[in-house]
């Protein structure tokens, strides 16, 4: 298996620190406007805190050596949380 180039690993970087930027304001909001049923909000909160700390976890630690695993770690975790934390908002 290839390294990652330079710029590969500068966009999985940037664009994890995106998702943390956008999923932290998510998460402002849903404690901000808290409504609905504890369980449902529980879990959304969950998910976009989980969510922030896997895009800090890969900002940090991807390199050329681990490209293909961290990318393939944001892909599932990225998609996994964010239905988890919609399925937390549609909970009720």
């Amino acid at each position: 298996m290839q390294d990652g180039t330079d710029w590969e690993v500068w966009i999985l970087r940037f664009a994890s620190l995106g998702i943390t930027g956008i999923i932290t304001l998510d998460l402002l909001l849903n404690l901000i406007s808290w409504e609905g049923s504890l369980t449902g909000n529980l879990i959304q909160c969950g998910a976009n805190i989980v969510l922030c700390a896997l895009g800090i976890f890969l900002f940090f630690n991807t390199r050329p050596s681990n490209y293909r695993i961290m990318l393939f770690i944001l892909i599932i975790g990225f998609h996994l949380l964010t239905n988890l934390s919609r399925f937390g908002s549609e909970y009720d």
